[in-house]
């Protein structure tokens, strides 16, 4: 699995998201500008392997960035970088319905019937807009979804309602057969009829059959298509048998189930041909229920799910962060606490001598004597060493000033200390006392480091940056 955090390109990965055929996904930063948090697909390498493949995935990018709307995700860029193949994406706080889908399973509660007409209209809205567009690249007529799914429909903490996680490719099902130890998550139950048959042509009525299986899902709780395996499941879609499925959907929310049942045609020009049509069916259904505080009532419903999508995201950051150290230092888990100390505190492992000389006295005047042994000779005239007798040459005083070190990067800024300067950190041993550990800034002067064990005299030591 990839170390995170890891750069590539122009931006940084920071915590994985998830994966799928295609590809994994991440959440990342940008280099430009700063600190933007982007939503980063990062496509398999048997996918970039795929000239066909590319080409498909090049065509639909563009496709898809021809346009902006406010309830659809934009692409912003795609990166091509050795043999990496990104595709960023916008990134916003939110939760996706499949972890709503989700909550409500685990709490036994149903979606409020009022809040799930209003989340579908503006699904509607979103589609509508997006097959308003004409293929910029392919030509075509209007540009599709092709992958919508519960996961690919996600509300904001304000409300606000977005469609991303737009299908590249025809059918991920077509893709090569990825290594059996990636972990890949099954969508079969998610594509059309027409998406499992290598040349029928996709239209609108695509997506609004994806959108009719993830009404279903909503108001049921349960998929519409769900094979003992991703064959069976293929061979359900194909089929598009749902006549017994729209009884348990009108029993969990009536009416709903005549949208559902002209939207899940087999046939696509049996089906609704255009988004906003299925729109107008909706409001239809919203005649019985109060729609004055619906924004009130969708984030009030959303504020348990949010606050358990936050501890979800603190916890695999965290997970992320101990794989990390692990990557950096070893595995510190099992090692003593004494070993892992002394990877970690700068002064473990220097050898002190007791003798008087080495120790820095408190009058400067002395400090000449203290410095004694080391013949600071060495730094401005010759050597001679006294094991080989080779001459070391002076230290050229006209060498170049090395340039300061870079400005530290936007992604991990420096903590600025609003209290005494420079902080101070304590390291515990099993087998001493803890000792302290002064940092010193670069653009300070130099200060002394001072180690100081509970049973010996003070020590000191300068630290020369």
């Amino acid at each position: 699995m990839q170390s995170l955090p890891t750069r590539i390109a122009n931006l940084t990965l920071m915590r994985r998201l998830g994966a799928n055929a295609l590809a994994e996904s991440f959440l990342g930063v940008l280099d430009d500008p700063p600190g933007r948090m982007v939503s980063v697909r990062r496509l398999h390498p048997w996918v970039v392997q795929s000239p066909d493949l590319m080409r498909q995935i090049e065509t639909r990018l563009l496709d898809l960035s021809s346009g902006s709307h406010p309830s659809l995700v934009n692409i912003l860029e795609y990166v091509d970088s050795g043999d990496e193949r990104l595709v960023v994406e916008e990134w916003m706080e939110s939760v996706s319905l499949a972890e709503v889908i989700s909550w409500c399973q685990r709490q036994e509660q149903v979606i409020p019937h009022a809040i799930l007409l209003d989340l579908g209209v503006r699904v509607c809205d979103a589609l509508d807009a997006l097959h308003a567009r004409v293929g910029r690249e392919s030509r075509d007529e209007h540009v599709l979804h092709q992958g919508l799914r519960p996961s690919a429909v996600r509300v904001t903490r304000e409300g606000r309602l977005v469609v991303g996680g737009y299908g590249l490719v025809r059918s991920e099902n077509a893709l090569p057969q990825p290594p059996p130890e990636a972990e890949i998550a099954p969508t079969s139950g998610y594509l059309t009829p027409e998406q499992t048959w290598p040349d029928r042509d996709l239209s609108p009525a695509t997506d609004l059959f994806a959108l009719g299986t993830l009404l279903f899902e909503m108001s049921t709780l349960k998929p519409l298509f769900d094979g003992s395996n991703p064959l069976a499941t293929i061979k359900l879609v194909r089929n598009a048998e749902v006549d017994i499925s729209l009884i348990e959907a009108r029993s969990a929310f009536p009416g709903l189930e005549k949208v559902l049942y002209r939207a899940l045609t087999e046939n696509p020009k049996h089906r609704y041909q255009r988004a906003f049509v299925l729109r107008e069916d909706l409001r239809g259904l919203m005649a019985g229920y109060d729609f004055t505080h619906i924004q009130r009532d969708l984030l009030d419903f959303l504020t348990p799910i949010f606050l358990e999508h936050a501890a979800a995201a603190q916890e695999d950051a965290s997970r992320n962060l101990e794989e990390t150290t692990a990557n950096l230092l070893g595995d510190p888990m099992g090692m003593p606490v004494r070993d892992l100390g002394e990877r970690l505190d700068p002064l473990a492992g220097l050898d002190l001598p007791d003798r008087p000389d080495t120790l820095i006295p408190d009058d400067p005047s002395r400090w000449e004597d203290a410095f004694a042994p080391l013949d600071v000779g060495m730094l401005g005239g010759d050597y001679d060493t006294a094991e080989t007798g080779e001459t070391i040459p002076p230290l050229p005083l006209d060498r170049p000033i090395p340039p300061p070190p870079a400005a530290p990067s936007p992604l991990f800024p420096e903590p600025s200390h609003r209290g005494p300067s420079p902080s101070t950190f304590s390291f515990e041993r099993q087998d001493e006392p803890a000792r302290q550990v002064v940092a010193i800034p670069h653009d300070e002067p130099a200060r002394q480091v001072v180690a100081i064990p509970h049973d010996e005299p003070a020590r000191q030591v300068v630290a020369i940056p």
